[in-house]
């Protein structure tokens, strides 16, 4: 069983991963769980997957088929799947892969989360983000390519030109706009969207989706971040010499400007924990001031475009 789970930053992808994650768990004991792909090595989010934030910066932001991708990145997908256990795979970087994520790693079912845009745009800032940044740093001049690309390929496909003023704000907008179009048209039939406001009967609903096992309503109290912890999920793998020097490797490659040549072992082996669930993640987020995102009419068509596409799907 594979599970791809596609989403914007800061729309509730984490949350629907510790639910998916929780939920197979609990049937099948074990579960493979590549987290962040392009960009993480494991759920823990501490070290660095070069390999796939080479792909991420080099490749189109839209891959519709195996002729627009290169090799390297289809060998990359395939090493998604390379485990007996159920797999979960999701998503913030590379949306507009979907097409080629879904040919290569044939998912049982896709989850698709939309969040509102301005609810969207103020958790973005609040974490001092910006998606075309791709969540990672780069300044200069490679930034400023990864933007121009952007607006090209989203003029191609979506004759939507960069008429908008080169403000924070409405950049990271249209970014949301653009991948939330080309998720919402890429969906199938073993695609299901899921909105902000539904995460929490989420849990029902996967429960039923995939013939599970009644749920408990345990993981939909508990914060997102549990998932980079150990307290509900524990490692049954552990990388190996060999899987560490490839990722040593491909991180001198990469940090001395050269395209990393490896492709070594992606995400880990997951199971619930052994010990009693823990009361202390059972708490509510840190209180941080919500950063008020003021009102564009260009901003407001773009979410109403969105929502409503997502409420009819």
């Amino acid at each position: 069983m594979v599970i791809n789970i596609h989403g914007c930053g800061r729309s509730g992808t984490k949350a629907i991963t510790n639910i998916v994650a929780y939920s197979l768990c609990r049937e099948f004991g074990e579960v493979k769980l590549n987290y962040e792909p392009y960009a993480w090595a494991d759920r823990f989010c501490f070290k660095e997957n070069t390999i796939g934030l080479s792909l991420i910066k080099e490749l189109p932001f839209f891959i519709l088929n195996k002729n627009n991708t290169s090799k390297k990145h289809l060998q990359f997908l395939k090493k998604l799947n390379h485990s007996s256990t159920p797999i979960i795979n999701k998503f913030n970087r590379g949306l507009g892969h979907l097409p080629i994520i879904r040919e290569i790693t044939k998912p049982n079912l896709e989850i698709i989360i939309i969040r509102d845009l301005y609810d969207t745009l103020s958790s973005v800032f609040n974490e001092e983000w910006d998606f075309l940044s791709l969540g990672q740093i780069y300044h200069g001049r490679i930034y400023s390519q990864l933007h121009e690309r952007f607006y090209k390929e989203a003029e191609t496909l979506f004759s939507k030109k960069h008429d908008f003023p080169n403000q924070k704000i409405h950049r990271n907008a249209f970014y949301w706009f653009i991948n939330n179009s080309f998720l919402l048209n890429s969906k199938n039939d073993n695609t299901i969207i899921v909105t902000y406001d539904e995460i929490n009967q989420f849990e029902e609903k996967i429960a039923t989706e995939l013939s599970l096992q009644k749920p408990d309503n345990f993981i939909s109290k508990l914060r997102g971040n549990i998932i980079h912890t150990n307290s509900l999920f524990e490692e049954k793998s552990s990388r190996g010499l060999f899987q560490k020097v490839l990722y040593g490797m491909n991180e001198m490659l990469y940090y001395n400007n050269i395209k990393p040549r490896f492709i070594p072992e992606i995400g880990s082996i997951i199971s619930l924990t052994q010990k009693t669930k823990p009361s202390n993640t059972v708490k509510e987020r840190d209180k941080k001031t919500k950063v008020i995102i003021p009102v564009f009419p260009l901003l407001d068509e773009w979410n109403q475009t969105i929502l409503n596409a997502a409420k009819s799907s």
